[in-house]
């Protein structure tokens, strides 16, 4: 996969997982917020996240390098362009 297109796969999951968090921080309906604790609560029970072992120190520090090297050659879009270019796709 091309680095360009990584990025924006990357970028784009980061987008979507900080609008779940926007509308959680706004949520007010008790029972929704329910419903989501046993949905997460049931995702974890059918699935085995046990695979899932944190990154090392060194992917850790490697992937910060990375990220400070795409910044500085300008691979990066900053969140208010994001959020304008989804807000025109309706999201």
């Amino acid at each position: 996969m091309n680095v360009k297109l990584k990025h924006t796969i990357t970028m784009n999951i980061q987008i979507r997982k900080l609008n779940l968090i926007e509308h959680l921080l706004l949520l007010q309906d008790e029972k929704m917020l329910s419903k989501l604790e046993d949905f997460f609560e049931s995702f974890q029970k059918k699935h085995d996240l046990s695979q899932l072992t944190p990154m090392s120190l060194e992917e850790f520090y490697a992937r910060n390098r990375q990220s400070q090297k795409e910044i500085i050659e300008g691979k990066l879009i900053v969140q208010n362009e994001v959020k304008k270019h989804f807000e025109k796709k309706g999201r």
